[in-house]
C-alpha cells in the first residue's frame, strides 16, 4: 500500500569534496533513519516511504554524487566504500550520531560498508530489494561500457542504447543520460564478494525485505541475503517488484518502525 501523498520535503545542501551534496531532512524523534538509494537512485526513491516514518522518527534521504540535485566532478567510478564515507560525512555534518540505515538495491552494499567501517554509528540496517552477495547482472558488460562512458566523445553515441536498456529494466524515463552513465560506471566496480564479507561480519540486527516479482534482482539473491544477514525481520512481498519502498511503502514503513521500537 502507498500513502496518499509523497513527501515534498525541500532539499538541503552541504559541501562534499568541493561540490554540493543534496539531502532531505524531516521528522523528529530519538532515532534517525538514513535512507540510501541504489543505482541509479536519489532521495526521490524514498519519497513515498518518508511519510510513513516521519511522524515517529527523523528521516534523512540522500542524493548521492551525480544523482538528483547532487553534483559530481567526473565519470570516475564511485565504489560503495566511497559512498559509505559520504554517508558518514553527511551524518557528521547534520548531527546524526547513530542511525538506522536503509539501503535500496545497490544501496544495500553501501549500508553494509558503513556497518563494517563505522559500526558504532549504526543501530541496525534494512535491506530493501537489495543487492546480494553475488552479482545479479553481468559485470563484464558494465565494465566494457564504463570505459566508454568516462569520455563524452565515446559516451554520447551509446546513450540511446543505454536509455533503452534502463527502460527495459523498469527504470523511469526521467533519469538523465548522465545519471544512467554514472550508474553504469559505479555498477561496474561493485564488489559483491566484499559485500558478502561485510554482511557476514555484521553484529547489528538486519531487516531484509524484497519483492517476489522483482525484475532487477532475482528472488534467489534476496533469499541468500536473508539467510546470511544477522537476525531481524524478513518480509517477502508476493506482488512486489523492485521498488517496494514505493509500492508497499506502508507495509515496509510499519515494519521498520516496529523493528526500531524493539531496539530503542
Amino acid at each position: 500500500m502507498t500513502p496518499e501523498d509523497p513527501s515534498l520535503a525541500a532539499k538541503q545542501f552541504i559541501e562534499w569534496q568541493g561540490l554540493p551534496l543534496a539531502y532531505t531532512d524531516e521528522g523528529s524523534g530519538p532515532v534517525a533513519v538514513v535512507a540510501v538509494p541504489g543505482l541509479p537512485g536519489s532521495s526521490r526513491d524514498y519519497r513515498w516511504l518518508a511519510p510513513v516514518l516521519t511522524p515517529q522518527v527523523r528521516t534523512v534521504r540522500v542524493d548521492p554524487p551525480g544523482f538528483g540535485d547532487s553534483q559530481r566532478a567526473s565519470f570516475r567510478p564511485m565504489t560503495p566504500i566511497e559512498r559509505a564515507a559520504m554517508v558518514v560525512d553527511l551524518m557528521d555534518r547534520i548531527g546524526v550520531e547513530r542511525a538506522y540505515l536503509v539501503g535500496h538495491s545497490a544501496g544495500g552494499a553501501v549500508v553494509s560498508s558503513v556497518a563494517h567501517t563505522a559500526p558504532e554509528r549504526v543501530l541496525a540496517v534494512a535491506y530493501v530489494a537489495s543487492a546480494g552477495v553475488r552479482a545479479h547482472f553481468d559485470q563484464r558488460i558494465y565494465r566494457a561500457f564504463s570505459y566508454a562512458y568516462r569520455n563524452r566523445i565515446t559516451r554520447a553515441p551509446l546513450e540511446p542504447l543505454q536509455r533503452r536498456l534502463y527502460l527495459r529494466l523498469g527504470f523511469p524515463d526521467w533519469l538523465t543520460d548522465d545519471e544512467r552513465s554514472y550508474s553504469t560506471v559505479d555498477a561496474a566496480v561493485m564488489d559483491f564478494a566484499r559485500h558478502g564479507r561485510d554482511v557476514a561480519a555484521m553484529t547489528m540486527p538486519a531487516l531484509v525485505a524484497w519483492g517476489e516479482t522483482d525484475r532487477v534482482i532475482p528472488e534467489s539473491v534476496s533469499l541468500s541475503l536473508a539467510e546470511i544477514a544477522p537476525q531481524g525481520p524478513r518480509l517477502a512481498i508476493p506482488d512486489g517488484g523492485h521498488n517496494i519502498q514505493k509500492s508497499h511503502a506502508v507495509e515496509l514503513g510499519e515494519l521498520i518502525l516496529a523493528h526500531l521500537s524493539e531496539l530503542v
